[in-house]
């Protein structure tokens, strides 16, 4: 009896860092968009055919542009911005266009509004969408409702404030950074807090243009001078807007 030959198994040719950086960021969106737990970079690595080392190293350069964020000292995934991973402060939740609701966590108000308009520019639209911001002073979330490009609280609600903890400079480029320097806060709070105020419906104008084609393949990192003309392009100058060529 012939001794047997076992099956030869041919691993496909190695990707390029930037091919192997689109098919991981490609593979966690479809998951997120779709409400499943995203895959881990073990799991990745199985699904995409990569050695765990190269998927690891995906995810380093994906945080180093902001496509990622982790969670300190690991590759655990806390965002694939707009989306939080696996848990958030904000809920942001919807029926979409051809039946079907959804719901996803994120982290942040910043992130939050970007969720509807990251959905939209891969064809996901949510008419009517609903996000619980949680007070940062604690309580309940302040429950805001979105149609089209219009953001306002639920009726009868008192109207919240937009408070900017930080310069545009510290977080438009640090998904993580932006968590704590976008806060939503009730009017009655604004004089007591640190930072400068901008209405709601500004930096929700802003979101949804920031985050537009987030989802779609061909996506980019802005340049500062590309984030400095859509903040521009809706309002928002200042000092505290400023950024370095």
């Amino acid at each position: 009896m012939p001794y047997p030959v076992p099956p030869v198994r041919f691993r496909k040719p190695p990707l390029s860092p930037e091919e192997c950086d689109s098919q991981v960021r490609q593979a966690l969106v479809g998951a997120i968009v779709n409400g499943a737990n995203p895959p881990d970079f073990a799991q990745l690595a199985g699904a995409l055919e990569l050695r765990r080392d190269e998927v690891c190293s995906s995810f380093q350069r994906l945080t180093r542009t902001g496509e990622l964020t982790l969670w300190p000292d690991s590759y655990s995934l806390r965002l694939l911005p707009p989306f939080g991973v696996g848990s958030g402060d904000v809920t942001v939740g919807g029926a979409l266009v051809g039946g079907g609701a959804r719901n996803w966590r994120t982290w942040g108000l910043w992130h939050a509004l970007g969720i509807p308009a990251a959905l939209a520019g891969i064809g996901l639209v949510l008419p009517a969408v609903t996000v619980g911001v949680r007070d940062p002073r604690g309580g309940e979330p302040i429950p805001l409702r979105l149609s089209g490009s219009t953001v306002s609280p639920d009726p009868g609600a008192p109207e919240p404030v937009v408070l900017i903890r930080s310069p545009f400079s510290r977080w438009w480029n640090d998904p993580a950074a932006a968590i704590s320097a976008v806060t939503l806060v009730d009017s009655e709070a604004v004089g007591h807090a640190a930072g400068v105020t901008v209405p709601l419906q500004q930096l929700s104008d802003l979101a949804r243009h920031w985050y537009a084609d987030r989802l779609r393949p061909q996506w980019r990192p802005y340049t500062s001078a590309e984030a400095r003309t859509l903040a521009d392009s809706v309002g928002l100058r200042g000092p505290e807007w400023q950024l370095r060529p």
